[in-house]
């Protein structure tokens, strides 16, 4: 067993922070520290000085200055020292939300069945970390995000919130550091489209192993609830502030933006897709992949323990995959 635990691969979380209560940091770095698998946690300050936020067995590192770029700059400062380090996997967490316990176990089979880019399903939550509910009764869970921010049909991508990366897929940390400050309400859509841009293997995970908080205050109507106190109500207005912004630039403008971050093909990866491809599979013990003609599939997931609770093979409606 001790020759097993020391062949696993060593896992950094990478945790941008910036202004959230302490009390969402907290939850944050209690959720690494109860991994089944053991990991390291990084926390990046956005530029901003805070004396509340020093948590044993973290390591903490802050930005020279403030980036207000939705955390892609402390990402990009925070995989790069792990990295350095000699870190063998990466994955992100945001300050709010937190990872259920087999998040890094979850992510580590990915990796074990060939792929090097992998992306979880999320538990919405409230403020309080409640879980969220569909009108329907079943659970709010982003299976694969998708949105029509830029104007082009439902388009998937990886979300910053749970992504994971290893081997060749490292490299892709420094396009964080690539992203203009104007698109930080977009951050990780572009990122994403660098990576399907890109010769990683990519999937998601079937069962939902992070926890999403819903700080959006204009959200909660959707779920048939009243904005908590401490849910923003501005949140939204600046990541559309930031997609009209794109979407005011002429092509040449876009195009060299695209080039500075990485993007040349312009892969894009429809939404309708992933739907049939996953439509009877959510809650599997599989993983959604992307091929190079970016088309999905589903891939049987044989390494690793059989399921062995009962919500390891329920299915769920459809109604339930959410953005």
């Amino acid at each position: 067993m001790d020759q097993e635990l020391m062949e696993k691969p060593s896992v950094a979380i990478i945790t941008p922070t910036y202004k959230e209560p302490r009390s969402w940091i907290s939850q944050a770095v209690d959720s690494v520290r109860q991994q089944i698998t053991p990991c390291t946690h990084f926390l990046v300050a956005d530029g901003v000085v805070r004396d509340d936020i020093d948590f044993d067995g973290v390591i903490s590192l802050r930005a020279p200055k403030q980036s207000n770029d939705g955390g892609a700059t402390p990402r990009a400062i925070g995989g790069r020292a792990a990295i350095e380090a000699g870190f063998d996997v990466i994955a992100y967490l945001d300050a709010d939300d937190m990872l259920e316990p087999n998040f890094v176990t979850e992510i580590l089979r990915a990796f074990d069945a060939g792929f090097d880019c992998v992306g979880v399903p999320a538990q919405r939550v409230t403020t309080a970390n409640e879980p969220l509910f569909l009108t329907d009764g079943s659970p709010a869970v982003t299976w694969v995000p998708h949105r029509d921010h830029l104007g082009q049909g439902e388009l998937c991508f990886l979300r910053a919130c749970g992504l994971a990366v290893t081997g060749p897929s490292l490299a892709l940390n420094e396009v964080w550091g690539r992203m203009p400050r104007s698109l930080g309400g977009t951050c990780d859509l572009f990122w994403s489209w660098a990576a399907f841009d890109s010769p990683a293997k990519i999937c998601w995970t079937m069962r939902p192993s992070y926890r999403y908080r819903m700080t959006n205050a204009d959200v909660y109507p959707t779920y048939g609830l009243t904005p908590p106190p401490d849910a923003d109500p501005l949140k939204s207005e600046l990541h559309h502030q930031h997609h009209d912004a794109w979407n005011s630039l002429d092509r040449e403008k876009k195009a060299e933006i695209l080039n500075q971050i990485g993007i040349t093909r312009g892969y894009r990866v429809r939404y309708p897709d992933c739907v049939e491809a996953i439509r009877h599979h959510v809650y599997s013990a599989s993983l959604l992949t992307l091929d190079t003609r970016r088309t999905f599939a589903i891939h049987p997931r044989r390494n690793g323990p059989s399921p062995t609770t009962a919500e390891d093979n329920t299915e769920i409606p459809i109604s339930s995959i959410s953005s």
